[in-house]
């Protein structure tokens, strides 16, 4: 690994707010954050190895990153999704980074209700991302119930195995709907994290990263009402405390 590069990984579950924090921190003239090096389904061949021993690929991308594109940080995004990590051994991966001075940014939204809806309607519908191109007339989706609580049951599995994971790893929390959802806390919350990584904050930082959809979940979900109900009763466990 390069040693002078100051390093870090965006650690969470999907549709927390990823692509927005990395398309922020890409604003700025120091950084370089890289999506999800080791998603299952990009380069299948090569991905069965890289999944296994990282450690190589990602010493290749931070020289790239170094003496192609002249940055002085580097990371990537690094998902626990609901069918699996994308590592064979995260544990043992972040513990190892953690270890090489690599900085590990814990991302959360701390409305898990939101964000099982958010992965059921990219998922429905393929619309990861908004485009200010597509006028979509909104979908009208039912979300089945027994569905809904198996999502509920894995996003709380999730939880508590990054909880106990994250319990010994040194790690900075951002918090989707704290720190990102209003743009107004982007320039602070991406000031913070250069703290943390230990280079000049920027003066200001952009996205071009949109909502997929212009319109609200109860909008879009027919049986809205019905699964914020069985979200009650069921119960979730709660967001990771910052500190």
């Amino acid at each position: 690994m390069n040693s002078n590069m100051k390093n870090f990984v965006i650690f969470g579950m999907g549709r927390t707010g990823s692509s927005l924090l990395a398309s922020l921190l890409n604003s700025h003239p120091q950084i370089c954050c890289e999506g999800e090096l080791f998603h299952t389904r990009r380069r299948p061949f090569l991905n069965y190895f890289w999944r296994r021993y990282p450690l190589p690929y990602l010493a290749y991308r931070q020289l790239y990153t170094k003496w192609v594109q002249h940055k002085d940080a580097y990371g990537f995004k690094l998902h626990t999704k609901l069918n699996g990590d994308q590592l064979i051994h995260t544990d043992h991966f972040l513990t190892t980074m953690a270890q090489q001075g690599w900085k590990i940014i814990h991302l959360q939204r701390a409305r898990l209700f939101d964000q099982i809806i958010s992965g059921f309607l990219a998922n429905q519908t393929g619309h990861y991302f908004g485009d200010q191109q597509r006028q979509d007339a909104p979908v009208q989706l039912i979300f089945p119930v027994t569905d809904f609580v198996k999502r509920i049951e894995q996003s709380n599995a999730i939880r508590r195995q990054q909880q106990t994971l994250l319990a010994t790893i040194p790690h900075l929390p951002v918090i989707y709907e704290q720190d990102l959802a209003d743009q107004t806390n982007w320039v602070k919350t991406v000031a913070r994290i250069c703290g943390y990584l230990a280079i000049p904050a920027a003066s200001a930082v952009t996205s071009a990263v949109q909502k997929p959809w212009q319109y609200t979940y109860a909008e879009l979900i027919v049986n809205y009402a019905e699964l914020q109900s069985v979200y009650q009763q069921y119960g979730s466990l709660p967001m990771q405390e910052p500190g």
